[in-house]
């Protein structure tokens, strides 16, 4: 898959696709933490792939990372909002909205 993709993404696109990808599948399964299982495994052999730089790895790393949370506070699925409402007395769909 690394040679499939690698070599047809720009260096600096890689980033925002992972951070996009993150955000959907976070925001589908409700989890940064499954998130992290499903795209680590792919995204760092395709970062060094495309580029070796420790500083590029570190951007990709932080792409998926920013990713999954981003997903997982706006997903009305995930735990986070739902405690956040519960605790606060809002409704669940009013806070993930507002947030």
């Amino acid at each position: 898959m690394v040679h499939l993709i690698g070599y047809n993404v720009p260096a600096i696109a890689l980033p925002t696709l992972l951070t996009l990808l993150c955000m959907l599948i976070a925001f589908a399964r409700g989890s940064s933490f499954s998130t992290y299982a499903v795209v680590f495994p792919i995204a760092m052999p395709l970062a060094r792939a495309i580029q070796v730089d420790p500083t590029y790895l570190s951007i990709c790393c932080r792409a998926v990372l920013g990713g999954a949370v981003f997903g997982n506070q706006c997903s009305p699925i995930s735990d986070t909002p739902i405690l956040s409402s519960m605790f606060t007395g809002c409704d669940l769909m009013d806070h993930v909205t507002n947030q």
